[in-house]
């Protein structure tokens, strides 16, 4: 690896270090990442599953949408169903989703600085008095605050994957560990986007 000029003028090790991204927390924040794209797959997939849409030949309003939308359209399909677990869990999924990706849109969008112990991510800041479109946010904690967000990407991805699959009953989705499951994640979320921990804030 020291031979290759890539890695020899890139060191991607140092440049790690340096941004504060500690080994244990790298692979977590590339999976939760990928796991972020997959629930926006799979949650178009749900929109159309509660909507009974035939895709085939079709340009559906969900195309090209903001994942903010996505989760307001979802929502809008579950406030119709009838009462079950199914909803309850969907109810619980709609803000903990909104809360993570604008956890994910920091981690992807913003710009990194080490921190003793941490890494601090900030986000449409403006650095040297520039106005911005879009409202600052600011992420930071240590590898045990990047393993929640990671944890409850997995928790998300499980459950939309589950809502969109055509195959599944949907009375066998909100099974009660995945209400517990779902109820512990979107506390969690919400906490550390209150402000009374030292892991978010929106200016």
């Amino acid at each position: 690896m020291s031979d290759d000029p890539i890695f020899a003028v890139g060191r991607p090790d140092l440049l790690e270090a340096d941004l504060g991204l500690r080994p244990a927390m790298a692979p977590k924040i590339g999976a939760l990442i990928i796991f972020a794209a997959n629930v926006e797959f799979r949650l178009e997939r749900a929109i159309w599953r509660l909507q009974k849409h035939a895709p085939s030949g079709v340009r559906h309003p969900t195309d090209a949408k903001p994942i903010g939308e996505l989760i307001d359209m979802f929502e809008e399909e579950v406030a119709k169903l009838p009462e079950s677990s199914e909803k309850q869990l969907a109810e619980l999924w709609c803000p903990t989703a909104r809360i993570a990706f604008d956890f994910r849109h920091s981690i992807a969008h913003g710009a990194a600085f080490r921190m003793e112990g941490a890494m601090s991510i900030h986000r449409n800041r403006s650095w040297s008095g520039e106005i911005r479109k879009r409202p600052e946010a600011s992420l930071w904690g240590d590898q045990n605050t990047f393993e929640n967000i990671y944890l409850t990407f997995a928790l998300l991805l499980r459950v939309i994957n589950s809502f969109s699959n055509e195959r599944r009953p949907m009375d066998t989705i909100g099974t009660t560990v995945r209400l517990k499951a779902m109820r512990s994640a979107k506390g969690l979320m919400g906490e550390m986007a209150s402000g009374h921990g030292p892991w978010f804030e929106k200016y």
